[in-house]
């Protein structure tokens, strides 16, 4: 079910309906990823973001313009199922400086990519691009994340200090992205 959503463009906005958990990555009972918040979870720069455009109910503010809500929606997902971005850099302003310049560079970079699987815990994407440049993928950045590139594990960047970025380059590459909150091997080494 994970790595089929990952491909469709399954995205909530609203709480999970939990007064303690209100709301998730991917919400495993309704088979959506859930964008919503995150107070308690300490997902503080995603918060600062996501208040900025949206209401506590999942709807967008009155005072964002429609060119603003197109872009919100291609960066999370609500309108597509694009998850991954390839930019130039990591330092934007806006998500909406951020994505316009995410359709430009991915075309001048001739870049594309193919999930090879997701988990929730671990996505592995095969990719190719002529020019180096930073890949996103748009989910919450935890210290527990890592990332290899190639078989070599590189540093996790955050975009807007919330979503995992790695630095490629150019050519093919292999990344993936591994969540080992804690360790269950109680073996003695």
């Amino acid at each position: 079910d994970l790595n089929l959503a990952f491909d469709s463009s399954n995205v909530s906005n609203n709480k999970s309906g939990s007064p303690i958990h209100q709301g998730n990555i991917y919400y495993r009972n309704n088979k959506k990823f859930n964008l919503n918040m995150f107070n308690n979870w300490g997902m503080k720069n995603h918060t600062l973001i996501y208040s900025k455009y949206f209401n506590q109910n999942g709807k967008f503010k009155e005072n964002v313009n429609e060119d603003i809500k197109n872009k919100i929606k291609i960066f999370y997902a609500l309108s597509n199922n694009k998850r991954i971005f390839f930019t130039e850099n990591i330092n934007y302003s806006s998500i909406l400086d951020f994505v316009n310049e995410a359709e430009i560079f991915e075309n001048d970079s001739d870049f594309s990519y193919e999930k090879k699987f997701y988990t929730g815990d671990e996505l592995e994407i095969n990719l190719n691009s002529n020019k180096n440049g930073w890949l996103t993928f748009i989910d919450n950045w935890d210290p527990n994340w890592q990332v290899y590139v190639n078989s070599k594990e590189k540093r996790i960047e955050k975009l807007f200090g919330a979503y995992k970025s790695v630095k490629i380059e150019s050519g093919f590459s292999t990344v993936k992205f591994t969540y080992n909150p804690f360790n269950l091997n109680f073996t003695k080494n």
